[in-house]
Formats: C-alpha cells, sequence, structure tokens
C-alpha cells in the first residue's frame, strides 16, 4: 500500500533531475496519474523543489490530496479571472467575443462546476456551437473564404447587410441586424417577461454583451442562486428556438458570395493564435443538430408548444 502512494505531494522528483527528466521522457499513458500531476505543475507553474503544502507533513494523504486540488483550483481560477480582465479592453476578435459573452459565467464562485444551461437535461449542442464560435451562420466565425484565403476578423462583414460594412458578430446579428430582427423580436419578448417575473431589471437596462449573453442561455446579474435553475429551464427553449430560426434563415437567404477577403490579408497570412480552429465542416453533430431540430418540429406540429416534452412525455409517446 505505501508503494502505491501518491507521488505529487512529495517534492522527490524533484530531487532527482536527471532522473525525472528520464522519467518525463519515457511514454508516459495519458491516462496516468503520473502524466496528469506533471502536466499540471508545469501548465500552473508549480514549484516541486520545495514541498507545495509543509505545514500539512503530518497530515493523511487524502488531506493532502484535497489540500493541492484546492490550491490548484485557486491558480486556475486566477488565471481564468486575469484573462477576462485582460482581454475585456483588447480590440475585436474570437477570444475577446468569446470572453465578453461568458464573462458574468466567469463570476461564478466555482468554475469547476458547469454553467446552468449544461445542467438541465435538454441538448445543449445548438448553444455550444454559437458559444464556441463553431457555426456557418455567424459571419465572424467563418475565418476563410470559399477561396481558401484567410479573412481578417475586421473583415468579417454581415452579408445580409452589404454593401454595408458591418462587422457580422454575436451582437450585431442578434441585436442589430435588421434582417435578423423579426427572429430575435419574440425571444427578446420572452426574456422580458422572465425578467420581469423575477422582479430584475428592465431589458432595455442591460449593455449589449449582457443581452447577448441571456441569449445564449447565460443567467442574468442579480439573479439569486436559488432561482438560477428555473431561470434555465424556463429560458432554454427560448434560445434553442432562436438558434434554430436563425440557421433555418441563413440557409434560404445567405448570399452565395462570401465576404471579399482584405487586401492585406492574402492566403499566406498567418492568422493570429486565437483564431486557428478549424474551418466549420460536415460532422456527425451537424446529423445530430439536424435529428433535433426534425425533432423540435415535430413537437411544436403535433403540440403547439415550443418546450421540449419531459422525459415521460418521451416515454408515453413510445409507449
Amino acid at each position: 500500500m505505501e508503494n502505491n502512494s501518491i507521488t505529487p505531494l512529495s517534492p522527490e522528483p524533484a530531487l532527482h533531475p536527471q532522473r525525472h527528466r528520464h522519467e518525463k521522457k519515457s511514454n508516459l499513458h495519458t491516462s496516468t496519474l503520473d502524466y496528469h500531476i506533471r502536466y499540471a505543475t508545469h501548465a500552473f507553474k508549480i514549484d516541486l523543489h520545495t514541498d507545495p503544502l509543509p505545514d500539512m507533513t503530518s497530515q493523511p494523504p487524502k488531506s493532502r490530496e484535497r489540500a493541492l486540488r484546492n490550491m490548484i483550483r485557486k491558480i486556475v481560477k486566477g488565471q481564468l479571472y486575469n484573462a477576462a480582465r485582460t482581454h475585456a479592453g483588447q480590440p475585436p476578435g474570437r477570444k475577446a467575443s468569446y470572453i465578453q459573452i461568458a464573462h458574468d459565467d466567469l463570476q461564478r464562485l466555482d468554475l469547476f462546476k458547469p454553467a446552468q444551461f449544461l445542467c438541465i437535461p435538454h441538448n445543449q449542442l445548438p448553444l455550444l456551437r454559437l458559444r464556441t464560435q463553431a457555426t456557418s451562420y455567424i459571419p465572424t466565425h467563418l475565418h476563410v473564404s470559399n477561396t481558401d484565403m484567410y479573412i481578417l476578423y475586421a473583415d468579417r462583414y454581415c452579408l445580409s447587410c452589404l454593401p454595408l460594412q458591418i462587422s457580422g458578430d454575436e451582437t450585431h446579428t442578434l441585436l442589430h441586424c435588421p434582417h435578423f430582427s423579426p427572429l430575435i423580436q419574440p425571444a427578446i419578448h420572452s426574456l422580458r417577461l422572465n425578467l420581469r417575473k423575477f422582479d430584475l431589471w428592465a431589458w432595455a437596462t442591460y449593455i449589449d454583451t449582457q443581452k447577448v449573453a441571456m441569449l445564449l442561455g447565460s443567467i442574468p446579474p442579480k439573479l439569486d442562486r436559488q432561482h438560477e435553475k428555473v431561470w434555465v429551464l424556463l429560458t432554454f427553449p427560448t434560445c434553442t428556438q432562436l438558434i434554430y430560426s436563425l440557421q433555418s434563415h441563413s440557409r434560404l437567404t445567405q448570399p452565395s458570395v462570401s465576404p471579399i477577403p482584405s487586401p492585406l490579408a492574402p492566403s499566406s497570412f498567418s492568422p493570429p493564435s486565437d483564431d486557428i480552429h478549424c474551418q466549420l465542416c460536415q460532422s456527425p453533430f451537424d446529423e445530430q443538430l439536424e435529428n433535433s431540430r426534425e425533432k423540435w418540429r415535430k413537437w411544436i406540429s403535433l403540440t403547439g408548444s415550443h418546450c421540449w416534452p419531459s422525459a415521460s412525455a418521451n416515454h408515453r409517446q413510445t409507449g
């Protein structure tokens, strides 16, 4: 039993640098505890030349494990908060846009628990795809044109508003684009009613980034923690239906001509480090998303309801 004790809580590996380097070069399987410990200590800059928990030397191993876990969580939380503050005033970009939408989510006390919209028994894929910028109907999510030329983030214009050169980001698409406005207004009306129901501020008092975040499933500021789950259950169907409407509208009305790349962005231009994700392509997720949309349409046509059926209702239907 003593031979299986967990090693990261001891400075022993760092006391033998030659052996440690040799072991690091060895083929440690990514599922082993040693691999994850060494990766974590390197990523979070934890110095193992000295015991990270000197005041707990006499404590049982389980207590030391919990203390090390809490210490690493505190470091990670600080890094996330710093990243949010660092990119708050940065020029527009994919990372800045993501942090703006997730800004209030990053203020949660426990960032190691999923956000509320990920904890309900519904299909979260549409929201996740939009929040992580993996869609084909938001212009700023597409960094490559039809000619495989890289497009600067600032030059990813709203195709529906051309020839006006307006950045087609989430804020413009969800709040200001006149071509999408008829699709957005029902969702905004529903959110207004829910804000009133929970005695929160009026919709018009929130800034654009907060409005976009609420349209994408985030909790509104100042909502009591005990009401968070109820809020998500009430608003999630509205947010999901909005995304389905945007997808369908884009497929019907999207111009066949892609935005013209900037003359300063030739095909050999290297994209920034936060814009190197793969161009959206057909994947198994697309098939799953289409199946979900089809179920949604059938449910609305059969019941006239815009809320997903409960598990018991599904059971009764299949039975």
